[in-house]
């Protein structure tokens, strides 16, 4: 089932980093299930957002110019104001009125007119800017959330996730009940970013069970979905039964995010729920449902459900859960999520994604494909952030990478050596990992590959699936050329490669080796 992902933003570290946004979600999937309790609000109102308000005289200049750019004519400009204050902190509290004015923007479009790659949402922008704010903004902040703008309340909800406040905890467990779907999602999600991350206090949110409870049988999947990923950052005894039910839901996503779950209870009806679930059609559920049932059992019996329950039946009388594990890894990592943010829809958050990535310094070396491709798209921020963060990752690669992979692939030798020459990165990384001789491998371009090797190129060097350039040689040649530069395989080694590579072993090699 393929589905459009519902808004998800990230703060981190002094500055922000960001997972992305869509603003519209499709229908639910399936039987429409009882929703939660509305809160009683005001009706929706439609009004200009702009207002005639003079200008602070005692704030400081820069914030007085961004001040300019939130009622700026162009959706972009004001996006860039609100970015911008962001990163000032609580310096630009003088901008508070401005900002909570913009949360009632209505604009949500592709910046280009067309494009699905990247969204202008304001509204979401302003939210980011109030939250950077911090103390100044809390009241502003609680207030949006009973705002009878439900748009208001939207890009407050999504843009909560890493504030460190429990009033703003306390809010977010009340929008839980709000009557727009929309908003009891963002208030689901922010509410496990804050329990994920133990940004607030767990007391602050403990209240939130009860709700979160209600609302994984809302009419709406994506409330669903964010109330199932919720509950077990957020631990009650009830969490468990809820969970088990969730693994019914009528929508795939939210049976996975149930599966992954229970990963760490080794309850017995868990892993008798879990059992039945490896009945699912789909692949990704019963995926998460395999890994939670290893983890908690210790066995290895991949997605056969018969497998499984043989093995249980003969357990299931005396069963003890194995010795206790470590807290499940997170299902991805704080530099997936940067570089999943950085390639997301909403154009603010992948220029904070893109900026963060390049402060993580070399460290975010894997980032450096994604990067590279980023330094040809549109917008032109977007191009400029790429092109900072790959100095500040490998100061040397500059904006010579894209161009160096496409070199390799033609076997340009005179290309490669030139932009070799001006300072592109001999061992960059590129699509899935690869290196520019892993590449050159890849396309068969031997002269490519000898000179890359000439100049330093790392043979050892591997991609993303653990494979290095010697994985990808296809004859003989070519392992001719990688054998010269390396000395990490011996003479019977490469004896062993060559007779397998082709064919002609005589029958001597043992069918291990071989494969």
């Amino acid at each position: 089932m393929s589905r459009t992902t519902s808004p998800a933003v990230c703060l981190a570290s002094a500055g922000l980093w960001a997972a992305a946004a869509l603003a519209a979600w499709p229908a639910p999937c399936g039987a429409a299930a009882a929703g939660p309790p509305t809160a009683s609000l005001p009706a929706p109102q439609t009004k200009e957002w702009r207002t005639n308000r003079p200008l602070p005289s005692d704030a400081p200049a820069r914030v007085t110019e961004q001040i300019k750019g939130l009622v700026g004519a162009e959706p972009r400009q004001r996006v860039l104001a609100a970015l911008a204050l962001c990163q000032m902190g609580e310096a630009a509290a003088p901008a508070i009125p401005w900002l909570v004015d913009l949360l009632h923007d209505p604009y949500v479009e592709p910046f280009d007119g067309g494009s699905t790659r990247s969204l202008l949402v304001p509204s979401y922008s302003a939210a980011k800017a109030l939250v950077a704010i911090g103390e100044p903004a809390i009241k502003s902040l609680l207030a949006a959330l009973r705002d009878p703008d439900a748009h208001a309340r939207e890009s407050v909800a999504w843009n909560l996730d890493y504030a460190r406040d429990a009033r703003l905890a306390a809010g977010l467990v009340s929008a839980l009940e709000d009557p727009e779907s929309k908003v009891r999602a963002g208030a689901a999600f922010s509410l496990r970013r804050m329990a994920e991350e133990k940004k607030v206090d767990p007391k602050a949110i403990a209240g939130a069970v009860k709700p979160l409870t209600r609302a994984t049988k809302d009419v709406d999947w994506n409330v669903r979905y964010r109330a199932v990923e919720a509950l077990p950052y957020i631990k009650s005894p009830e969490m468990v039964g809820v969970l088990i039910e969730a693994l019914a839901d009528t929508d795939v996503g939210v049976r996975r995010a149930a599966a992954r779950g229970l990963r760490g209870c080794a309850e017995p009806r868990a892993i008798e729920a879990l059992i039945e679930a490896l009945d699912d059609k789909y692949d990704e559920a019963r995926k998460y449902t395999r890994e939670s049932l290893e983890w908690d059992t210790g066995q290895k019996l991949g997605e056969d459900s018969a497998k499984w329950r043989q093995w249980w039946a003969g357990v299931r009388t005396n069963w003890k859960p194995p010795a206790p594990q470590p807290t499940p890894p997170p299902v991805v990592s704080r530099l997936q999520y940067m570089i999943g943010a950085a390639n997301s829809r909403y154009w603010p958050y992948r220029l904070w994604a893109i900026r963060d990535l390049g402060q993580e310094g070399p460290a975010a070396a894997r980032a450096l494909g994604d990067l590279s491709i980023m330094l040809t798209e549109d917008p032109v921020d977007i191009r400029h952030a790429a092109a900072a963060a790959m100095k500040q990752i490998a100061p040397q690669a500059d904006c010579l990478t894209v161009p160096l992979f496409a070199a390799v692939e033609k076997g340009d030798v005179e290309k490669v050596t030139g932009l070799l020459d001006q300072g592109a990165l001999v061992d960059a990384t590129g699509m899935g990992g690869a290196t520019p001789l892993i590449r050159a491998v890849q396309c068969k371009q031997q002269a490519v590959a000898w000179l890359l090797m000439k100049r330093g190129a790392t043979v050892e060097a591997k991609d993303d699936s653990g494979h290095a350039a010697l994985h990808y040689v296809a004859d003989k040649e070519m392992i001719g050329t990688i054998r010269h530069f390396s000395s990490w395989v011996s003479d019977e080694d490469w004896a062993i490669i060559e007779g397998v590579m082709h064919g002609d072993d005589g029958g001597t090699v043992p069918e291990k080796t071989r494969q």
